[in-house]
């Protein structure tokens, strides 16, 4: 009996622990997988957090700096009408069209370069070319760039020329900063709506000539001002593109002339020689584009040239090829290459029954 009980006694005690053993066994296994959950989300909270960190210290990608140069070329978006002086304009895309025209076969505009600031002096010669403008019965004005070199004094230049009323059609040229142009050229917008910023529209259609325009200057060793506006291959095929869809005798307007050749040229820089874009004159020829309006190589203004971009035609001549720089507006006394002095110079250029002409106005 006494070896029965010791063996019942055994086997509830060896039992108890059974028991005991898988209690432990499965408090221990909770436990364990209770610490693992636990680990794994410290670790996913861990990681997602430095993935925020990582994310905050990126850098954001960079701001597309909206092109203020050289506007797309399409018929985009609405179109608009306004009336200048009586006559219907409209707007769209890359377009700027005459609506009303007129019986007779030419046009005619005022040309300014180069006008450079707004002092006294210079702005008196504004007004000077504004009654040889009127005198000429000018359809509408072009503004072949360096107006001026900061905000305030291309703002005054701008409302000066807003305020004559007439079409006005402006381009920037190589002093130009781009906030600046913009700014100011907006901002006088809003009152004078005769204003076309031409660096965004780059086609004026009018009834007997089309005008193509290229803002800005080729070389960026010559933005004086930057930055500015340079332009390129991909500006100059545009150009060829805008000359196909022309439908009237067609006028470039660039701030800086196309490679010429000789001291008559005009774009003969006294210390440096020809200095103008030879890809622009490639263009033109190549386009037969057969007529220009520039500006920038002072000494070299006063004068038109020939479809060899040497030789000098005479003013008040019609001619079939012209390329036209009137020399610089501003009074800063300038020595030109013919012996004269420039104490502000304009131009009037004519396109007449597929013809053009010029005549240069200097201030005395």
């Amino acid at each position: 009996m006494k070896i029965s009980r010791l063996l019942a006694v055994a086997v509830v005690v060896l039992f108890a622990a059974g028991i005991m053993t898988v209690g432990c066994d499965n408090s221990y296994k909770k436990q364990n997988a209770e610490k693992v959950a636990k680990t794994e989300a410290q670790i996913a909270d861990q990681q997602k957090a430095e993935e925020q960190k990582a994310a905050a210290v990126q850098p954001a990608p960079a701001a597309v700096e909206p092109n203020v140069c050289h506007g797309p070329i399409g018929l985009v978006g609405e179109k608009k009408e306004l009336t200048i002086e009586g006559k219907k304009y409209s707007v769209q895309g890359h377009l700027v069209k005459l609506e009303t025209p007129d019986t007779d076969d030419e046009y005619t505009f005022g040309v300014i370069t180069d006008v450079k600031d707004a002092i006294p002096t210079t702005m008196e010669n504004l007004k000077k070319f504004y009654v040889e403008f009127t005198a000429a019965k000018v359809d509408a004005i072009l503004v072949t760039g360096d107006s001026s070199e900061n905000y305030d004094a291309l703002k005054t230049v701008f409302t000066f020329l807003g305020e004559q009323k007439l079409p006005t059609f402006i381009i920037m040229g190589n002093r130009e900063k781009k906030d600046d142009f913009v700014k100011a050229l907006t901002e006088v917008q809003a009152t004078y709506a005769n204003l076309f910023n031409m660096n965004m529209l780059r086609r004026f259609d009018a009834d007997d000539v089309d005008v193509i325009t290229l803002a800005g200057y080729y070389d960026m060793n010559y933005i004086h001002n930057p930055p500015g506006c340079l332009y390129g291959k991909k500006e100059l095929d545009d150009i060829a593109l805008l000359a196909k869809e022309s439908d009237s005798p067609l006028a470039i307007v660039s701030h800086g002339p196309p490679r010429g050749e000789g001291k008559d040229a005009i774009d003969h820089a006294v210390e440096a020689g020809n200095v103008g874009d030879p890809e622009m004159a490639k263009t033109i020829v190549a386009t037969n584009i057969p007529f220009g309006v520039f500006g920038n190589i002072h000494e070299a203004g006063g004068k038109a040239v020939g479809v060899d971009f040497k030789t000098v035609i005479a003013p008040e001549t019609l001619s079939d090829k012209l390329y036209l720089n009137p020399g610089p507006a501003s009074s800063d006394p300038w020595n030109m290459n013919d012996g004269k002095i420039s104490n502000g110079m304009a131009g009037i250029f004519k396109v007449k029954g597929g013809k053009a002409m010029y005549k240069i106005i200097s201030v005395k």
